[in-house]
């Protein structure tokens, strides 16, 4: 893919980040609710904090005895993609986006899991200033962490769904023929990150895939529940991610 990449925080062999200020590890989870960090964390041995500022929060330890982090990418691509590109220049490869979603179908529960196959999005805006031409790119996500998901979900029997999403920036854009129009193009939810973490990881040759809890429905009533109230499933959903993450080894294709 020939993409043109802009070097803001890179001035001749000394490496400069607005976010991260600490090395990490090849295996990262990433999301982007903070307390996020703090209940994954009950899941590892040894833990201690990551420098980052502008407010994100990061965390390292063990899992099964690799090192792993969790991270916040904060809320909307433009966000995580500068968590992403950090990560990476300071040693991440391997990386799984722990996230919510919208569910769009009838039959989809809060709770549910997705797994996604591919994430739609609207060119332009922070796309275009990748590709530096109004294309639209791959946005999937890596093959042997997808597999890994479905596989470690179905042996847990979670509920899921796999398929494709849209990831959409426009968090409060009210449009009663949303759900409608993006259900008929085959799509299962929405959420905010992934296509640009997809396309982007992807661009670098670094593995990403997403396994994102169904925190509300856009077709049936009920609550938005957060990290406090998905607690049980985040933290299955956490060990899933982890194990998937260790699981993959250097010399695996991206």
């Amino acid at each position: 893919m020939n993409m043109r990449f802009h070097s803001y925080f890179v001035v001749d062999v000394v490496l400069r980040t607005a976010i991260l200020k600490s090395e990490v590890p090849k295996y990262a989870v990433i999301v982007g609710d903070p307390d996020r960090v703090h209940l994954l964390g009950e899941l590892l041995s040894d833990v201690t904090g990551l420098r980052m500022e502008r407010g994100y929060v990061g965390i390292r330890g063990f899992w099964k005895g690799e090192e792993v982090a969790i991270l916040t990418h904060g809320m909307s691509g433009s966000s995580a993609v500068i968590v992403l590109e950090e990560a990476i220049k300071l040693g991440a490869k391997y990386f799984i986006r722990l996230g919510t979603v919208g569910g769009m179908l009838s039959q989809m529960d809060v709770g549910d899991c997705i797994i996604p196959t591919s994430a739609a999005y609207y060119p332009g805006g922070l796309y275009s200033q990748y590709f530096d031409e109004c294309i639209c790119g791959p946005a999937v996500p890596d093959y042997m962490l997808l597999t890994g998901l479905i596989e470690r979900a179905s042996d847990r029997g979670i509920k899921y769904y796999v398929g494709p999403i849209i990831s959409s920036e426009a968090l409060y854009s009210e449009d009663p023929e949303f759900v409608s129009r993006w259900v008929n193009r085959g799509v299962i939810g929405v959420e905010m990150e992934c296509a640009s973490l997809f396309i982007l990881g992807k661009s670098k040759a670094v593995s990403v895939a997403a396994l994102l809890v169904i925190s509300n429905s856009l077709v049936k009533t009920g609550e938005w529940l957060g990290t406090k109230e998905l607690r049980d499933r985040m933290l299955t959903a956490g060990e899933i991610v982890l194990d998937t993450l260790i699981s993959i080894r250097d010399n695996a294709s991206s």
